[in-house]
């Protein structure tokens, strides 16, 4: 086999003129003792030999390729474009523009995956490393310090790469009794139903499952390496299992291929854990993470259903994600970036939480809690189970509406605001809970949508923007009020019941968006009301109107005063634009007699109806 690529630090390395022979029908062999890195943007031509080699390089320039499955392979050489990385077979059987690679021969990548190589190549700092190929025919043991267990009898090393192929005796069950805390560069499954089990290890670089299909499982301990390490995955069918603990220190954890990867241990560390894979990724398993880092999913499905074991062994959820957490990329278009709870409390309560237009956070009927959440046309579903706030929500404009739906629970604070940029809009389909104590406040120049039956007893703050509501009881019980300081509350088709309306600033709009609406409420101005309503829509008042100020109609459209109430509002009326219709229901009046009514004829005639 390939067990070396080798160079000097420091070496001068430039383009070979031509591709080596390629050695037809090798099984083992050597590399030759150069890499050739690019110079001036040109291509590099490297020979391949058949069997299984790698090598490491750090600096400013690497580039490095994977392959599994060289059987088939007819091309005599593979070409590398300048500075880039290739990390897993291409989903197109062979052409990976986004990482610059190509390849001859496009079946080389369909055949059957029997072995791996990496070959890493630095315009600097080029060091080598050894592949130690698992062979497992000791008839005695299946330990890893058992020469017998490893081709050529030759143990591993530290900073070796360890290789679990599909030949040999194999032991596919084997036991590490290195020294606990061995570093090896990589792990490489060629083959499925490894269990690998024993001390700790420290994995400096990838651990690999480089088949198309089937399990492998490491039940050892796992330190984070100071470059990060990667979880790789290579076949849709491939599932690699980590039951150890996981260290992080304050390093990367990353995810990528196309498989699922479940980690059943406990992540630790000041580190941060990135899934690229777009394969499941599941953190399951006893006892709650501990990692400070951020956790960000950028493709595919996050499952988190960590666990503790309480009285008369029933298990109740506990923290998956301890840190901040950042589902999909983009403003918009397909969900493919989702976090879904398979219990409930999986994520930290102080946990903040940004949510893109590609990602979804999923409850599946479990409750949690989180910090603060931000949207940038992300989408929020809980579906019986309920939402917590710990903090504030913020939305920014996206190419779609962000949604939440469900249940949400406004949580403790005094003020719950949620913060809609301009452009933004948030749909809150979700049906809302709180205390009387907790104040929904509603800021920024973005729209903010109440659709649900809601059932919170605070007040509502409208401070800017537009607060739109298609529910009767959008605006929560009748226990407090709204308040209207700066911006637009509209009605959408419905009759608000009961709730007081508290106008408190002078540039307060009251609207509706469709073709009729009502506010079966008191209305107290105190300050001016602007009153605002398109061509044949009409907004009707029923509840009684008091305070020191008046109202302005505008827009051509009708307003309508029927109640059943004296009115005692003290200000100017001033109809400027459309109709309005005073309906004093049994004879009362709807205006009294000491107020003011201006109508005014500007660009549309204004007029004022009693009936």
């Amino acid at each position: 086999m390939i067990d070396r690529v080798t160079g000097g630090a420091g070496r001068s390395l430039h383009p070979h003129p031509s591709p080596l022979p390629w050695g037809e029908g090798e099984t083992s062999g050597s590399l030759p003792q150069q890499c050739y890195a690019p110079a001036n943007g040109q291509p590099i031509r490297l020979p391949l030999p058949k069997g299984e080699g790698w090598g490491e390089g750090e600096g400013s320039v690497r580039i490095a390729m994977i392959f599994a499955g060289l059987n088939g392979l007819s091309s005599k050489e593979v070409t590398l474009n300048r500075a880039m990385r290739f990390e897993g077979k291409p989903a197109n059987g062979g052409t990976s523009p986004a990482n610059g690679m190509h390849i001859n021969d496009r079946s080389m990548m369909k055949s059957t995956l029997t072995s791996l190589i990496v070959l890493a190549c630095a315009a600097t700092n080029l060091h080598s490393v050894t592949v130690r190929s698992w062979s497992g025919v000791s008839p005695l043991s299946g330990n890893w310090m058992v020469a017998a267990n490893w081709e050529g009898s030759v143990l591993p090393v530290a900073g070796d790469t360890l290789f679990f192929p599909d030949t040999g005796a194999r032991r596919t069950s084997n036991t590490n009794n290195f020294p606990p805390g061995m570093s090896f560069y990589a792990i490489t499954f060629g083959d499925s139903g490894y269990r690998l089990r024993g001390n700790s290890v420290t994995v400096t670089n990838t651990i690999n499952a480089a088949l198309d299909s089937g399990t492998n499982t490491i039940d050892l301990d796992i330190a984070v390496g100071p470059s990060g390490l990667t979880l790789r995955t290579f076949g849709n069918s491939d599932t690699l299992i980590i039951n150890g603990d996981v260290n992080l220190s304050s390093r990367a954890l990353s995810t990528t291929g196309p498989g699922d990867i479940q980690i059943g241990g406990v992540i630790s560390g000041v580190g941060s854990v990135f899934k690229n894979s777009t394969g499941e990724l599941l953190l399951s398993g006893l006892g709650a993470n501990t990692f400070t880092g951020t956790t960000t999913v950028a493709a595919g499905i996050l499952r988190l259903n960590r666990y503790n074991i309480g009285p008369n062994f029933t298990f109740f959820g506990t923290t998956a994600i301890p840190g901040d957490l950042i589902i999909g990329s983009g403003n918009g278009g397909l969900i493919a970036d989702i976090v879904a709870l398979g219990r409930e409390n999986q994520i930290a309560n102080d946990s903040d939480v940004t949510v893109y237009g590609s990602g979804s956070l999923e409850l599946n009927d479990h409750d949690d809690t989180i910090g603060s959440l931000t949207l940038i046309a992300g989408t929020v579903l809980s579906g019986d189970g309920v939402l917590t706030l710990n903090g504030n929500v913020q939305v920014n404009p996206g190419a779609e509406n962000s949604l939440i739906s469900g249940h949400l629970n406004l949580g403790s604070s005094p003020q719950r605001i949620f913060n809609v940029l301009a452009g933004g809009q948030l749909d809150i389909t979700a049906e809302i809970s709180g205390a009387a104590s907790v104040t929904l406040q509603k800021t920024n120049r973005g729209g903010l949508l109440l659709a649900a039956s809601n059932t919170f007893d605070g007040p509502v703050e409208i401070i800017g923007g537009l607060l739109t509501v298609a529910n009767g009881a959008a605006l929560g019980t009748t226990n407090s009020n709204t308040r209207l300081r700066v911006g637009t509350l509209s009605i959408h088709d419905v009759g608000v019941f009961g709730e007081l309306l508290d106008v408190q600033g002078p540039s307060a709009i009251l609207t509706l968006d469709d073709l009729s609406g009502a506010w079966n409420g008191p209305v107290v101005l105190n300050d001016e009301l602007t009153v605002s309503t398109l061509t044949n829509r009409t907004l009707t008042i029923t509840g009684q109107i008091s305070g020191p100020r008046g109202f302005i109609k505008v827009g051509a459209g009708g307003l309508q005063f029927k109640t059943t109430y004296t009115n005692t509002f003290a200000g100017v009326s001033r109809i400027l634009a459309g109709t309005v219709t005073l309906d004093g229901v049994f004879i009362n009046r709807s205006f009294q007699a000491s107020s003011a009514l201006a109508i005014a004829w500007a660009r549309q005639a204004a007029s004022a109806c009693i009936p």
